[in-house]
């Protein structure tokens, strides 16, 4: 099919007749991510359902109590075939800049309060609202 632009006669030469995984893939990544100013970070908003992982758990600082039951809660989410990563190393503002720049929707934070009344604050990848849920009600 030709173009007529004036006196000219263009005609199109360019046919892509391949459009594999990998494309889909690096368009749904160009699409994702973005540069959050308020954080200073890289955020990639992935849809929960493809995101690497469902929950990241953070112990909120290096204490042998917090670790292990945020271990304890990453096993039991496991167990529920719900993925999760755990990582204690860092303060907890890499961590969670860790997990907004992989795409995790969600991350746990184990507190001393965890250990005292069962709740654990759970934060928001795109908002980076925090709030205390009960451990049960992670799903």
């Amino acid at each position: 099919m030709a173009i007529v632009n004036g006196d000219k006669k263009l005609v199109p030469h360019v046919v892509e007749l391949s459009f594999g995984r990998d494309r889909i893939f690096w368009t749904l990544l160009a699409n994702s991510l973005f540069k959050e100013e308020k954080r200073d970070w890289d955020i990639l908003d992935l849809n929960r359902s493809i995101a690497p992982y469902a929950y990241a758990i953070f112990p909120l600082q290096r204490d042998e109590k917090l670790e292990q039951k945020a271990l304890e809660i990453s096993n039991d989410l496991a167990g529920k075939s719900i993925s999760n990563y755990y990582a204690a190393s860092g303060s907890i503002g890499k961590r969670y800049a860790r997990a907004d720049e992989s795409g995790v929707p969600n991350a746990l934070t184990i507190d001393y309060q965890t250990l005292e009344d069962g709740t654990i604050t759970i934060r928001d990848r795109n908002s980076a609202e925090q709030k205390r849920i009960k451990i049960s009600e992670i799903s």
